[in-house]
């Protein structure tokens, strides 16, 4: 096999991609792509489900086949490598977020579903999420950073899952961009 995509990627994760991406940038671009669904994190960040003694374990196995879904059915962003991606240091990508709230990885994500940097910001910035609060996605997400003493006092008081409010921003953001219809 030719040289290693990435450094320590396992022999079956990087067949797999090579065979969705033959392109070395594109599959090095898919295997550092944050999935959110998937607690966005990256296949790259989550290589050892690819390892043999995973396969034993049947929640790595479900994580590992989710994974490998998501690499094959949202492929639009790995199409040509003059699309946008964000700065890797085993990439070429050049988008950069111009957030504190958000990593250039997520910031990316957002330009994926926007088109461009500036439908990007214009939604992120201007648009009044109901699901979020009545907040600006921003605003939410500064918050959810900085809560207030009441906020902090809440959150601890309150029993049931962990909140992820990046999870929480995306799926708003995806809502309103492809409100259901049930």
């Amino acid at each position: 096999m030719p040289d290693s995509l990435l450094p320590d990627l396992p022999e079956a994760l990087e067949s797999l991609v090579r065979s969705m991406y033959p392109e070395p940038e594109l599959a090095r671009r898919a295997l550092l792509a944050p999935w959110p669904f998937l607690g966005f994190r990256s296949a790259y960040e989550e290589r050892a489900l690819w390892a043999a003694d995973s396969i034993r374990d049947a929640k790595a196995e479900q994580r590992r086949l989710a994974f490998e879904k998501s690499l094959r059915e949202e492929g639009e962003p790995f199409r040509r490598v003059e699309q946008p991606y964000f700065v890797s240091v085993h990439t070429q990508g050049t988008i950069r977020s111009p957030y504190p709230e958000l990593s250039d990885a997520e910031f990316w994500l957002y330009m994926t579903l926007y088109g461009s940097e500036q439908a990007t910001r214009q939604w992120l910035e201007g648009k009044m999420v109901p699901s979020l609060g009545w907040k600006t996605t921003l605003e939410y997400l500064h918050d959810a950073a900085h809560p207030s003493f009441l906020a902090s006092i809440r959150k601890r008081l309150s029993s049931g899952k962990a909140h992820d409010p990046h999870l929480a921003a995306w799926s708003a953001q995806t809502d309103l961009l492809y409100p259901s219809y049930s």
